[in-house]
């Protein structure tokens, strides 16, 4: 498991599905916003002390990182400009590959990692883009549960809708990976390259909200 931060590089917290006990479906889910300059410090810091402090050593330890995680990015919904998000529903045994590929697709699209869970690693020189830049976090979890989750988050308040239901309201997870860039002041992410990196992500309808 591991909470990684991004640099040209990542930040990320996250663990593997685990392969014991499991039902016969399980479910991949994952939400991930580009936030606007205004937004960056605030929930960098905040992911920051999360990927410091949670304990992501149990399933149910993962979903209430999880959980806070995801109340972060609703109330940061305002300063959201593009989102993405997509439930998948496999079979047991095809959930934890699908969640692994998933993972190392989100971390490879970043050079350098700065951070894994509470071990953080020394960022190298960067040449940041032009301008303060964006902040994309995403949320990746492995569900044992039925139900799916809304993926049309092109709304501000679908956005929340879908964040408020990532995580099931009992229980715990069995996967979680956090991931977001950049995760050091001296990085800076156009508009640019994040549409490069991210071509799935589209723009909010509503200007605020």
């Amino acid at each position: 498991m591991a909470w990684v931060a991004g640099l040209g590089a990542t930040a990320a917290l996250a663990v593997g599905i685990a392969r014991s006990q499991r039902p016969t479906r399980a479910q991949v889910r994952r939400v991930t916003v580009a936030l606007h300059p205004r937004a960056r410090a605030h929930v960098t810091r905040a992911l920051d002390g999360m990927g410091a402090s949670a304990d992501i050593s149990t399933p149910v330890g993962r979903a209430e990182a999880a959980r806070r995680v995801c109340l972060l990015l609703s109330d940061e919904a305002g300063a959201t400009e593009r989102a993405f998000a997509q439930c998948e529903t496999l079979a047991a045994d095809d959930a934890p590959p699908r969640f692994d590929a998933l993972a190392d697709d989100l971390r490879a699209r970043y050079e350098h990692e700065t951070r894994r869970n509470a071990e953080t690693r020394l960022a190298p020189a960067v040449t940041p883009d032009a301008g303060p830049g964006l902040l994309v976090v995403t949320v990746l979890v492995g569900v044992e549960a039925p139900d799916t989750v809304q993926t049309d988050v092109s709304t501000r308040a679908a956005l929340r809708s879908t964040l408020a239901t990532l995580v099931p309201s009992r229980g715990g997870l069995a996967a979680l990976e956090v991931i977001w860039s950049p995760s050091v002041d001296e990085d800076a992410l156009s508009p640019e390259t994040v549409t490069a990196r991210y071509p799935e992500l589209t723009a909010l309808r509503e200007v605020a909200g």
